[in-house]
């Protein structure tokens, strides 16, 4: 495992303040800072340049953080502020669901961030994940590292960059840290998942399993701080998981009911080989998200949530007629997408697209 937490090089290479009024100071300023007793790095610490012009100051790491988080006051207690701060956030996954997460998680004040994800960024990401062409090739880890560090330069990220192994797992997770833990998944692999669930629970880590589909953002929550909380929130057991294919495995956390029209047309079309991919838009990736952020709040606050949270953005801006018809459609789409795959099983022994 990898840590990055080096500011000289963020200088060398892209790093630019993009909002130097904010943090721009004079050499009064700097001089009463100092008065002060609040210590300005000078030697490429502190001090950070703008791609057009001269040099700006950061302030103290704790001003730094006062300042922008200001706008969250009112909103955020200062106890669920430290919380949010003194905790490892590590998350699975970093494309669209996940370094959405990932970054909204920075600007609620995370300065303690684990991101895993071994692809790399292709043009296919762009319409819903961080990143541009000029990013195409890079590691996902590595883009939105840099975006966090846009938003706080003095955030801790980790990076992991390889194919996740069950000791992984292990030493990610059961690492020894003061810190509390919170672990977002948000990938696709599902043995993966299967292995961060089984030692999220063995150390009473809470998980967050977010993703996006179509229109739909869809979350699932297993609050395994709790003793009595069982795995998979008791959809099934340990075994049962691991000889599942990954779509009965999501079909037991995503209700038949929210999953979208297009999704069930989209597993038809991977299954007769039409299409390589479910389709993923930005607006659900976003609020996905952000829903996700909102429930580590919620979890901070100590209030209740449901384990299950659906939203689709077409649905919540259909009339009732359109939402009744798509109902109505869902059973026959349902059943011809179980006997297509039952058709395909037969011919191609047992298919493990999904």
């Amino acid at each position: 495992m990898e840590k990055i937490n080096n500011k000289e090089d963020l200088i060398i290479q892209d790093f630019d303040v993009r909002d130097p009024y904010l943090i721009r100071m004079s050499d009064d300023e700097v001089f009463y800072l100092n008065e002060e007793g609040i210590k300005i790095a000078d030697e490429n610490k502190g001090k950070w340049f703008l791609s057009s012009s001269g040099p700006i100051y950061l302030p103290n790491h704790n001003v730094y953080y006062s300042m922008f988080t200001d706008r969250n006051r009112g909103v955020i207690s200062s106890e669920v502020q430290e919380d949010i701060r003194n905790t490892r956030f590590i998350i699975f996954g970093v494309g669209s669901t996940g370094g959405d997460f990932a970054t909204m998680i920075a600007q609620m004040g995370a300065e303690n961030i684990l991101i895993a994800d071994m692809d790399q960024l292709d043009a296919s990401n762009l319409n819903r994940q961080h990143g541009s062409f000029r990013d195409i090739g890079k590691n996902k880890t590595d883009i939105v590292a840099r975006r966090i560090w846009d938003i706080n330069p003095y955030v801790n990220v980790e990076i992991f960059t390889k194919q996740i192994t069950p000791i992984d797992v292990d030493k990610i997770i059961g690492e020894n840290t003061s810190l509390r833990r919170i672990i977002l998944l948000a990938m696709d692999d599902k043995d993966s998942i299967i292995e961060v669930h089984s030692k999220a629970k063995e150390n009473s880590i809470p998980v967050f399993m977010a993703t996006d589909i179509g229109h739909a953002a869809h979350l699932a929550i297993f609050d395994y701080s709790k003793s009595d909380t069982k795995i998979f929130n008791g959809k099934f057991s340990l075994d049962e998981a691991k000889k599942s294919s990954l779509l009965e495995f999501v079909a037991k956390f995503i209700k038949i009911k929210d999953l979208p029209n297009e999704y069930l047309d989209a597993a038809k079309g991977m299954l007769k080989g039409e299409l390589e991919v479910i389709p993923q838009l930005t607006t659900a990736s976003k609020k996905a998200g952000a829903k996700t952020v909102e429930e580590v709040i919620s979890y901070f606050e100590g209030r209740k949530s449901k384990s299950y949270k659906m939203h689709n953005t077409r649905k919540a801006q259909s009339t009732r007629r359109q939402r009744l018809q798509d109902l109505l459609k869902k059973p026959k789409k349902i059943i011809e997408l179980a006997k297509l795959k039952k058709a395909l099983s037969k011919s191609q022994n047992k298919s493990n697209t999904f």
